[in-house]
């Protein structure tokens, strides 16, 4: 083997290490979270029942220049309101993720959500949701 095929095998594998951490360190940062509408937080040892009843499937969907900034869309085409448990906010990074209290992204737009529990908002405006994706918050 000769020095000029080991450097070969070095330039390559250091060239490839650089494109890595570029393309790495050019991934865009989460965006910024947005308020959104959700119940109270409760006092401490106080546990809310969740009526559990499940929401029809609608699609999630949502506009950070908008108020609210997230809404679900029947499967007839019509949107309403969301009341997320407490602690719930939304990004836009670019598309739109709902995260629980503890950050983890329990939703995302545009995709079906099948498995929400919860009951009707005040008024019978909305949906006050209070279970996804089999967790009860």
């Amino acid at each position: 083997m000769s020095y000029g095929c080991l450097l070969d095998r070095r330039s390559r594998h250091v060239v490839v290490l650089v494109a890595t951490i570029a393309i790495l360190g050019c991934s865009p940062a989460p965006g910024p979270t947005v308020t959104i509408p959700t119940l109270p937080s409760l006092p401490p040892g106080q546990v809310d029942l969740c009526p559990n009843a499940l929401e029809t499937p609608f699609t999630l969907a949502g506009d950070p220049t908008k108020t609210p900034a997230v809404w679900g869309i029947n499967s007839f085409g019509q949107l309403f309101a969301i009341t997320w448990p407490a602690g719930f906010r939304a990004r836009f990074s670019p598309g739109l993720e709902i995260l629980d209290p503890s950050g983890t992204v329990v939703a995302r737009g545009g995709v079906v959500i099948s498995d929400a529990g919860g009951g009707s908002g005040l008024g019978g405006e909305g949906f006050d949701l209070c279970s996804i994706n089999g967790k009860t918050y």
